[in-house]
Order: C-alpha cells, then structure tokens, then sequence
C-alpha cells in the first residue's frame, strides 16, 4: 500500500478508497484475487510445483498457496489441475502459452548463460515484448526473474557447508561473484556470507 501511495502520489488512505469504490474489494483481498487468476493460469498451463509457484507469484510457501486457493476456489490444487487437463484433452483445447514456455525456460535452465536477446529471439519476441509479458506475470524483466530464480537456489545451496560461496556462485550460473555478491545482497537484504552465517547461528542455537 505504501509503494502505491508513492508511486501516485497520494496516501494510503486515498489508495484503499479508490480500490474499494471502483473494485469493491479493499487492497489486500484485491491482491489476493489477482494472484489466484495468475496462480489458475499457472496451473493450467505448467508443471510447476506449489513450492515453486509460491517463490514468484508472492506466496509465504507452499502451505500458504494451498490454503488461499483452496479457499477461494473450493478445491484442492491438484484436483483442479487434473480435472481440468481431462477438460482439455476432451475438448482439445490449444492454448497459447508462450509466456509460460519461457517462464519455465528460465526456471529449469537457470545456471545456463542466458541473456534476454537470445531467448526473445528463441520465441520469436523481441526483448521489450518478452518483458512485456513477464512483467504481467511474474512482476519482473527477463534479468530480475533470472536472479530471483538463481539467489533461490543459491540460498539452498549456501546451507551446504562443504560448499564455498564461489562454488555456489559458479553453479546457480553466476560467472564473476561480485556479480552473485551484488545480487543477492539486492534479493535477500544481506551477503551470501552473512546468509550463511545467520543459518549457522540459528543452527547452534
């Protein structure tokens, strides 16, 4: 609420209104609306797991998506997606997905040297009409999506303690490790080290 207030500048205060008078929903079950219609698609149209969807479609964990789309649609997650690839195979529905093809692209092909001109390219996009859609989907540019993807997997490897954060930046595909540093002091709000750090305190405590 605070990010909108700054960005159009105005208050909180003027922000729920508005949403409330012109959506009837207040902001927060808003949001929750909007990320069940992209949680629907996602499932829909990809394989990912919840604890996957859950990193970019703003869920705590895997529980959380479960519990709030349960809720809201009246069924469990994986009896909708069955029940509606029945639909689909009966009806042989083609759907576009091309932007799900490319979020899962980047998902499953992280510690590769990808850059946003050759995977457009790949899908027959230009970089600003790859964005474009990513950006409607998960809320990020190719180059942010890529980096969340790789610090989250870096943040599961860093809790392997024979592992060296340079290892660990090679591997999620980062070439140099100031690059890896900068980026995941962005992401997570701390160092690879000071990560590593704090899960061996938590640990011994």
């Amino acid at each position: 609420m605070e990010k909108l207030a700054s960005l159009f500048y105005c208050s909180p205060s003027t922000i729920s209104s508005y949403l409330a008078k012109t959506t009837g929903l207040s902001f927060f079950d808003l949001l929750n609306e909007i990320r069940i219609g992209k949680t629907i698609n996602f499932i829909l149209y990809t394989d990912f797991t919840l604890k996957e969807m859950s990193e970019f479609l703003g869920y705590v964990d895997e529980s959380h998506i479960s519990k709030v789309f349960t809720a809201r649609i009246g069924a469990k997650i994986g009896e909708y997606r069955k029940i509606y690839q029945k639909v689909q195979n009966i009806c042989r529905i083609e759907e576009t997905r091309t932007v799900y093809t490319i979020i899962n692209y980047v998902y499953r092909n992280y510690a590769e040297d990808l850059n946003a001109k050759d995977l457009a390219h790949q899908f027959g996009l230009s970089v600003s009409q790859m964005n474009e859609l990513l950006l409607y989907q998960v809320e990020q540019n190719f180059s942010e999506f890529l980096n969340q993807v790789r610090v989250n997997r870096a943040s599961e490897l860093l809790l392997i303690p024979s592992k060296t954060v340079l290892e660990v930046a090679y591997e999620v595909g980062y070439k140099n490790p100031k690059t890896f540093t900068r980026n995941f002091l962005k992401t997570k709000g701390m160092t690879p080290q000071a990560f590593r750090q704090n899960y061996a305190d938590i640990e011994k405590a």
